[in-house]
């Protein structure tokens, strides 16, 4: 095995194999009362009990050699260290040896691991969960989904908290964050700091003063040339840059190279201006929605005149209507209705409007991106965003990161070889 992964696998099987094999370098048997629980704060196992000769101790398990700038740090409560091959002891807080031992360990389990670990980037072990049982699937699925809305309950939460507690306000961040595509994400966000939504609430009986205050702030005005309708926006968001106190944005800060028109951040912004000009009691209304249909009604715009004929400023352009489609509308509700109900409901301790946010998932198609389709091609059948979420979920902390030692797909495989191995032990 790749002496660089040990740690992780030992991390990843300690707990798979309930009678271990162990000796000391010096052919000691260690006898396993307990394997202890995980803890990430520490990197331990905590709570291990193990005997040696007749000794029985209790405290910290050490997965696998201990080095670099943390060695024999914090291994106050250390009671052994398991290695796959002896190596240089690690020191308690007092000075003394933590006693080693080796693991043996079935060399296909070992050869399993590094064949889903290299397999990761390409999501290999898509055919792992294809194989699954159907309830072991949803369990897992569940597990996934439920990690992704805490992360994003966190990520609410700050906002939230940077926004003076007020969900209207967090509402409109989360919505700018969301409308834009992943290269301009942030940028959204940026934008939505400069204009924030009391000035677009006293302003919302104007879709010219809307846009104005957008598309001025957002510094892309400067980038194209004038006709009448440009200079009138630039003209009034003078004016409103003095009453908001705005500084706008540098133009290059945006990313619009190889961007599909219809995605452009002009039009996206011109989009959001009528949306937000002719919606009130936003976030009232959006925790209030229950089907795909509710979603679609919700995000119904379409950008005002000038852009039926315009992708972007003063370039004139076959006249067509330039709406939030269904599948723009299905995406803000996965990525924005879902969340901010969850995250308002986990405020208030409303169990039963978590339970919406997640049926509402239920009810939208999955997403359709090269991650879920690369899952897709391995085998994993998604019906719906509750399941490509939770793929994403999978995706983007484990697979990406090559944290395959705390992935539950690679536990359960290697759970199912251990448990092979030992029968034919």
């Amino acid at each position: 095995m790749d002496p660089r992964y040990t740690n992780e696998f030992l991390k990843a099987v300690w707990r798979l194999i309930p009678e271990p094999r162990l000796v000391t370098p010096a052919g000691e048997p260690v006898a396993v009362r307990s394997h202890g629980e995980y803890d990430p704060a520490i990197d331990r196992f905590s709570g291990a009990e193990i005997e040696i000769g007749r000794t029985v101790y209790r405290g910290d398990i050490i997965a696998g050699e201990d080095s670099g700038p943390t060695a024999n740090k914090g291994n106050a409560s250390a009671i052994l260290q398991i290695v796959l091959r002896p190596s240089q002891v690690v020191m308690r807080d007092d000075g003394q040896p933590v006693p080693q031992a080796v693991l043996w360990i079935d060399p296909v389990l070992a050869t399993a691991y590094e064949v889903l670990r290299e397999g990761a980037p390409q999501y290999r072990c898509a055919k792992h969960i294809a194989g699954m049982a159907s309830h072991e699937r949803v369990a897992m699925f569940t597990r996934l989904l439920a990690d992704r809305m805490a992360r994003k309950c966190s990520d609410l939460q700050a906002i939230y908290d940077e926004y003076d507690q007020n969900w209207n306000e967090t509402m409109y961040v989360m919505l700018m964050r969301t409308m834009g595509d992943s290269k301009n994400k942030e940028t959204f966000t940026e934008l939505a700091r400069r204009v924030r939504y009391t000035a677009i609430s006293r302003e919302r009986n104007s879709i010219v003063y809307i846009e104005a205050l957008l598309l001025g702030a957002s510094g892309l005005l400067e980038m194209y040339g004038d006709d009448s309708y440009i200079r009138e926006l630039k003209t009034t968001f003078d004016y409103l840059r003095q009453k908001y106190s705005i500084t706008p944005m540098e133009a290059g800060r945006w990313s619009i190279s190889r961007t599909n028109p219809n995605n452009h951040p002009v039009l996206r912004i011109a989009q959001m201006a009528t949306f937000l000009s002719t919606r009130e009691f936003l976030f009232d209304n959006m925790i209030k929605c229950r089907t795909v249909e509710d979603i679609h009604r919700m995000f119904r715009a379409e950008a005002s005149q000038y852009w039926s004929t315009h992708y972007v400023p003063s370039h004139p352009s076959p006249e067509q209507p330039k709406r939030i489609g269904h599948f723009k509308a299905s995406l803000l509700g996965i990525n924005l209705t879902a969340p901010m109900m969850f995250a308002y409901a986990d405020y208030t301790g409303d169990e039963k409007l978590k339970e919406t946010a997640l049926d509402l998932l239920e009810k939208i198609n999955c997403e359709d991106n090269k991650y879920i389709n690369a899952w897709r091609a391995g085998g994993v059948v998604m019906e719906s965003a509750f399941d490509s979420q939770a793929m994403l979920q999978l995706g983007n902390e484990f697979c990406r990161k090559g944290l395959c030692w705390q992935c539950p797909v690679c536990k359960r495989v290697l759970r199912d070889i251990a448990k092979q191995t030992l029968s034919n032990t």
